[in-house]
């Protein structure tokens, strides 16, 4: 039996969501209206609350659709969480999309994600298909960090391997790999040269044109100066990504060892440390959960697209914590600005790519 989305329902639900206000830790409104769907469904739900130090409490949600237990289970996964808006966001739209009115997001990251996981969930609830057991999860805070991914391994997930569905690509976008990060902070401090900017500058370059690999990029952030007891500072931060977790590791040995002879050599001082460091992932194109998806996009005759991303999300993590996944593209158009926008062909294009590979 095929299902096919229902997108007068899909409409209704994402206008529900996006008027819930879910910003990053404040989730609760929306996990409520989540929860109670999924229990009207007899679903099982379990909400995995941690205490956290920075933030109060962290929920993710996982909800449960038993299936043939001969099939290897699943998963799916968004998030909960919108980046920060004031106002209240007034959806606008036309034949073939949704906008906000421009003074606030649309929150479409991740209220479609959310949208079509939903309309899939009422479509397995509606028809008796054939399919794995399937567990759907929603995890706090992303977009300031990933904070309830990181809390995942605890989660009572039973799935080994499935899909995160967050990424801005179009819909058939498959991203299979993504390069390992570290950011790295450079402080520049100098008591007589006050053209510490300028020396800044050039170390910076130096250090990009002497990486070890060349697979390794090394991206810089903003440069901030200030006057610390009088003396010059430069503060300077840069995102280090290697193409392995171990290429990653010995640039930034390398790069620590670029610090000490440029230390030596000129009159300032360079301290340096790495505030954090987060672990890459590569999903064969033969492996089966590639495969399985990248048929499920051509039997909806839409476009397989194959990336490695420089973007951390909650796939980084479910891939460190043993959990086989990779990431779908959504169709997401300009997220975390006032110009975001969603198709509204992405919805059924999505939710029929999410169909075909739970019941192929």
């Amino acid at each position: 039996m095929e299902m096919i989305p229902n997108r007068k329902r899909m409409d209704t639900v994402f206008k529900q969501l996006v008027s819930i206000r879910s910003m990053s830790t404040k989730e609760e409104q929306l996990i409520t209206f989540l929860e109670r769907q999924f229990k009207e469904w007899n679903m099982k739900v379990v909400r995995q609350t941690i205490p956290d130090v920075k933030y109060g409490s962290i929920t993710n949600l996982v909800t449960t659709i038993e299936g043939d237990s001969t099939k290897e289970a699943i998963f799916f996964c968004t998030h909960l969480d919108t980046v920060f808006y004031e106002s209240t966001v007034k959806l606008i739209e036309d034949a073939n999309n949704y906008y906000s009115d421009g003074s606030t997001i649309l929150g479409a990251d991740p209220k479609m994600a959310i949208t079509c996981m939903y309309e899939l969930m009422s479509l397995l609830n509606e028809n008796k298909v054939s399919h794995p057991t399937i567990q759907f999860i929603f995890t706090s805070a992303e977009e300031i960090g990933c904070i309830g991914a990181n809390y995942l391994i605890d989660a009572p997930i039973t799935a080994k391997s499935g899909y995160v569905v967050d990424h801005d690509g179009q819909v058939g976008t498959i991203v299979h790999a993504a390069y390992s990060h570290a950011l790295v902070k450079l402080k520049f401090t100098s008591a007589t040269n006050d053209g510490i900017s300028t020396i800044a500058k050039q170390i910076i370059k130096q250090m990009k044109n002497n990486l070890l690999f060349k697979q390794t990029i090394l991206s810089t952030r903003s440069l901030q100066t200030d006057i610390q007891d009088g003396i010059p500072v430069v503060h300077w931060n840069i995102d280090l990504y290697g193409d392995t977790d171990e290429q990653l590791a010995g640039e930034i040995d390398h790069l620590y060892e670029l610090k000490q002879m440029y230390k030596m050599s000129q009159s300032f001082l360079i301290n340096m440390t790495w505030d954090y460091s987060i672990n890459g992932y590569h999903i064969g194109l033969d492996d089966p959960l590639v495969q399985k998806v990248s048929h499920a996009v051509e039997q909806c005759n839409l476009q397989v697209n194959y990336v490695k991303t420089q973007h951390i999300t909650d796939t980084n993590f479910f891939n460190y914590y043993g959990k086989k996944a990779i990431n779908l593209g959504v169709g997401y158009k300009h997220i975390h600005t006032n110009k975001e926008t969603i198709a509204k062909q992405s919805f059924f294009d999505l939710t029929t790519v999410l169909c075909e590979i739970v019941t192929s």
